[in-house]
């Protein structure tokens, strides 16, 4: 999908959206163009690897829509991660399930937003057991696109690494 540019989209709710599916495309990019190995080793010192990455950014997605603002039960919201916090790739996962995940997250997040409203706060349930700390959907989605942002800076110093190993 090629993002539109601001001013474009007719609401702030189908920039938020295209943007986020912008990011989502170079995250992909990037991770989908380095050799296997690349993707599942680490060349910085926190050990994460560019599939950790991927699967971080999935579960993180799904944690903060579906679980957050839905309330709606996951399996293993936290499965991005092992017991020291360090983003993991599930056993049997490589960059073709992940890629696959991702676009089905992508997509389910889509149909989110587009039946709610921005201001709309998250259900109580999931994350939020208050409504005093119960974030709305905007919010959400701020911190979501904020996430990605950071993360494809993080893969474009690994990529610069892997091209000076050339």
């Amino acid at each position: 999908m090629e993002p539109r540019y601001p001013g474009h989209a007719p609401e702030h709710k189908l920039m938020l959206l295209d943007f986020l599916d912008a990011r989502r495309q170079a995250i992909l990019g990037k991770v989908g163009s380095m050799p296997y190995e690349a993707m599942s080793s680490s060349n910085v010192p926190s050990g994460w690897t560019p599939l950790g990455m991927l699967t971080h950014l999935v579960f993180m997605e799904r944690r903060w829509l579906v679980y957050g603002f839905l309330a709606e039960p996951v399996r293993d919201p936290q499965g991005d991660r092992d017991a020291d916090h360090r983003f993991q790739v599930p056993h049997g996962w490589g960059y073709l399930e992940l890629s696959a995940l991702y676009a089905s997250q992508a997509a389910r997040t889509r149909a989110i937003v587009e039946a709610a409203d921005l201001s709309d706060r998250a259900a109580l349930g999931g994350w939020f057991t208050t409504p005093e700390e119960s974030p709305t959907l905007g919010w959400i989605l701020l911190h979501v696109l904020g996430e990605y942002v950071q993360h494809a800076g993080h893969l474009d110093i690994v990529a610069e690494l892997l091209s000076d190993e050339r």
